[in-house]
């Protein structure tokens, strides 16, 4: 079965050899951060479950089981998903898939249950769960998925086998990305990857993201400034405070690769943003790129999304400039 997952074959090995054996748990809690293909794993996961001929490569993507789920119509798949208009998914959808789980299925061995993001199930629709989780149906497979298991009830979490998402270096993603955009400047594909943090799907994220040349070329004009050791006057031209906020989430990203290649000034194998082969002479101080660093990483902190622009930007640039 062709698919777009690399790697994690920790997770997919044994599952398929559970499943060739009929000996699957219950459930399964697949954690990972966002972007490192929990949902293609997902997609794979519940291909392989209810595939009737499974091979050792895993679902055969042929069978009538395969088709069904290829076009998203299989009658054994139950997926959690919020009602129209809610955040949350509710006790009721909970409830409903208790009631199906009670049922044999209608083609496949077994159902599965997926829940794709188990954040979007409050504590009363887990402990609704908890019931079939508790005594599970041999015909029956629930597949979770979150960012981090300890998020989760321990309750929910005790009756699942975990397993966490692989992360990939920055060579593997580099030479995947580079399969997968085809012609684009390598250099851009190196920082999707260390940008990244080892997930592919948010190097592919950044890459596709229309801001990103602009938040590069942005950050390379207001590295250039703090090389010189700018003022405060001079770096506030380049980054002033009616930069539009939407894309200083990514910019600041970009930039923190930046200073950080400054802060290892010659040791070109572990450059983030800078090409290999470019100088990194610099004025300013390693305590001034010290102190940036430091504010870079909390303006990139997630509770800071709704900060105030001008604060965050003249904070910055009063910390570049040394005041």
């Amino acid at each position: 079965m062709k698919t777009d997952l690399i790697g994690n074959l920790h997770i997919t090995t044994p599952l398929t050899r559970a499943v060739r054996e009929g000996r699957t748990a219950g459930a399964y809690l697949i954690e990972g951060p966002s972007g490192s293909g929990k949902k293609t794993l997902a997609s794979v996961l519940c291909a392989l479950f209810l595939c009737s001929d499974v091979s050792e490569d895993g679902a055969c993507g042929v069978c009538r089981d395969c088709e069904n789920l290829a076009v998203g119509s299989h009658p054994d798949l139950f997926v959690f998903t919020p009602e129209k208009d809610r955040e949350f998914i509710s006790v009721d959808t909970v409830r409903r898939a208790n009631e199906a789980a009670q049922t044999a299925p209608i083609h496949a061995a077994r159902r599965v249950f997926l829940i794709p993001d188990v954040a979007k199930l409050n504590a009363s629709a887990q402990n609704a769960l908890l019931k079939n989780l508790e005594e599970p149906s041999r015909t029956t497979v629930y597949l979770l998925l979150c960012e981090e298991a300890a998020g989760v009830l321990a309750t929910i979490r005790s009756r699942c086998v975990i397993f966490r998402t692989e992360l990939f270096s920055n060579e593997t993603l580099t030479e995947e990305l580079g399969r997968r955009f085809k012609g684009e400047d390598p250099s851009t594909l190196t920082l999707a990857a260390r940008l990244s943090g080892g997930a592919l799907g948010q190097a592919i994220a950044f890459l596709s993201d229309k801001k990103m040349e602009k938040c590069r070329k942005l950050a390379y004009d207001y590295l250039s400034l703090v090389r010189k050791g700018a003022g405060f006057d001079a770096l506030s031209c380049v980054l002033s405070a009616d930069v539009k906020k939407e894309i200083l989430p990514l910019f600041y990203r970009v930039l923190l690769s930046g200073v950080r290649d400054l802060l290892l000034n010659d040791k070109s194998e572990q450059r983030q943003f800078f090409a290999p082969e470019e100088p990194l002479s610099h004025t300013v101080s390693d305590k001034t790129l010290l102190a940036l660093c430091d504010r870079l990483l909390d303006l990139t902190d997630p509770s800071m999304t709704n900060a105030n622009v001008a604060a965050s930007v003249y904070s910055l640039n009063s910390v570049a400039s040394g005041v």
